[in-house]
């Protein structure tokens, strides 16, 4: 099942609320095919896809922080008008959603997924960036940053990843 572990265990909260997440993101992808570019739509889808990757990664869900990053740098173009609202687009997003949720769970010792599965649903998200947006330091591989000139590198924006895992009891 998709939470199978004890509640009360922030990691199950996180679950319960990525499952919420994805159920939002599916209604409202399924939904911008009839309201075409809907800015607000496009806004809380986002927001939806951020939140699960933020939260996966304090959660320790690399691989779905990593792949939702990907995502979320289409949307944020489809939020500033560079990337068209298309059925493509939509069907992207409901793609990503369905990876989404077999990495989770897959976390949790469901079936494993092959890693071309998620590299060729972030190829198509890059696909769809103007040449602009898909520049290396937009990618979150540690290659592209090794292989950029060292003053270009200087230049990038630094990102980095802060894990707070406190003791269960610290409120106590």
């Amino acid at each position: 099942g998709f939470c199978s572990m004890s509640s009360g265990n922030p990691v199950v909260t996180f679950l319960h609320e990525a499952e919420d997440l994805l159920a939002r993101i599916e209604e409202i992808a399924l939904g911008l095919d009839e309201a075409g570019a809907g800015g607000d739509a496009v806004h809380q889808l986002f927001r939806a896809f951020h939140t699960i990757k933020g939260s996966g990664a304090m959660f320790g869900f690399d691989d779905v922080a990593g792949f939702t990053h990907h995502v979320e740098t289409t949307l944020d173009a489809v939020r500033g008008g560079e990337v068209p609202v298309t059925p493509e687009l939509v069907a992207l997003i409901l793609s990503a959603r369905d990876h989404i949720k077999a990495l989770l769970d897959n976390a949790q010792g469901g079936p494993a997924i092959p890693a071309e599965t998620g590299a060729s649903i972030v190829k198509a998200f890059q696909a769809l960036l103007p040449a602009a947006s898909a520049r290396p330091e937009s990618s979150a591989s540690p290659a592209h940053a090794s292989a950029r000139p060292v003053a270009e590198r200087a230049s990038a924006v630094a990102t980095f990843r802060i894990r707070f895992r406190p003791d269960p009891s610290i409120m106590a």
